[in-house]
């Protein structure tokens, strides 16, 4: 979404109004601001010169980090009604000067206000003066309405000849992403597992397949799951996570859908992809061989699709780094 509009003008504020001050950033320079409601109707303009400003707003996909932004300082001054009227002829030939910055402007305005409030009894022309001075330094935008979306920013492009200011109002992310620490449980590795048994009353022997010592393998994982905001309160979500496991040869691959309580317990299950131990081509079960072959002679690790279930926790660190001495002296 683009809008593009141009203002001239002191414009009356509604409730719904952004005011935007181009004395607070320098020019070209970007810009976070809160603005708390979801919409706005109009952008008002301080610390502006009497000039036609080029605005343009649109919403941009949400940037995850923030853009932070300094603020500015305010000089203050004293004096009379003459010192009032030196500062309106100045700042009158300072808005003529081509390097004039809305910056600079805005701590001479600051100054002539104090210089007003002061001034009670100066002539009533030099304050109707400084009333109108005052009355430009704020402008209005036509009316707009523009609505804040989870996931995108909206930046307020205020042009100025060839200076340009970006403000951006930032909206929710679309989410998080959550790492958890636990454990996947695949099917026991040693269901495909062979070796080789001497044949009764002979010298040879007979491939033979392992008997399952234990149903299912366990490996130390991390889990991935990403939470949208919208989902953020709710005690209980269903995401998508995926996992990276470590045992103590090969890697495990995680990935399926996992029911995420209280954003701080995930139960997972899916599919795991797993390097596991099988019988070579050139043996099959039962396959009478003359020599006792070891596990390394029969086997070939291979890539198995196999299905999981996980339990993991959202700790603040990693449960399974290993601490070196300096750390666990501490």
């Amino acid at each position: 979404m683009l809008i593009l509009f141009v203002v001239g003008y002191a414009g009356i504020l509604s409730a719904q109004t952004i005011t935007l001050d181009l004395a607070s950033l320098e020019p070209n320079e970007r810009k976070v601001i809160d603005f708390y409601p979801d919409s706005f109707d109009s952008i008002a303009l301080i610390n502006a010169f009497a000039e036609k400003y080029e605005i343009k707003v649109r919403s941009v996909p949400k940037m995850l980090d923030p853009i932070d932004a300094s603020g500015f300082g305010l000089n203050a001054a004293g004096g009379d009604c003459g010192a009032l009227e030196k500062l309106f002829t100045e700042i009158g030939a300072y808005v003529k000067t081509p390097n004039k910055t809305e910056k600079e402007f805005a701590d001479k305005i600051e100054s002539l206000k104090e210089l007003r409030d002061k001034a009670g009894s100066c002539s009533g022309e030099i304050l109707a003066k400084v009333k109108a001075l005052l009355k430009t330094t704020r402008q209005g935008s036509p009316w707009i309405k523009t609505q804040k979306k989870r996931g995108e920013d909206i930046e307020i492009h205020v042009k100025r000849g060839s200076i340009e200011w970006v403000f951006v109002v930032e909206g929710d992310p679309i989410g998080r992403w959550l790492f958890t620490y636990g454990y996947g449980f695949t099917p026991a590795r040693n269901n495909n597992e062979y070796f080789t048994q001497r044949v009764p009353g002979d010298t040879t022997y007979a491939i033979t397949k392992k008997k399952a010592a234990k149903n299912l393998d366990f490996t130390p994982a991390v889990f991935v799951t990403f939470l949208p905001t919208k989902r953020t309160n709710k005690p209980v979500s269903l995401t998508l996570s995926g996992g990276l496991g470590f045992d103590l040869q090969k890697p495990v691959v995680f990935a399926g859908a996992g029911l995420l309580i209280y954003q701080n317990f995930l139960v997972s299950g899916g599919v795991g992809l797993k390097s596991m131990p099988q019988l070579k081509g050139n043996y099959s079960e039962g396959q009478i061989v003359n020599e006792n072959l070891d596990s390394d002679a029969l086997h070939e690790n291979k890539i198995n699709i196999n299905y999981f279930f996980s339990v993991s926790f959202r700790f603040k660190e990693n449960p399974f780094k290993k601490k070196d001495s300096k750390e666990l002296s501490e």
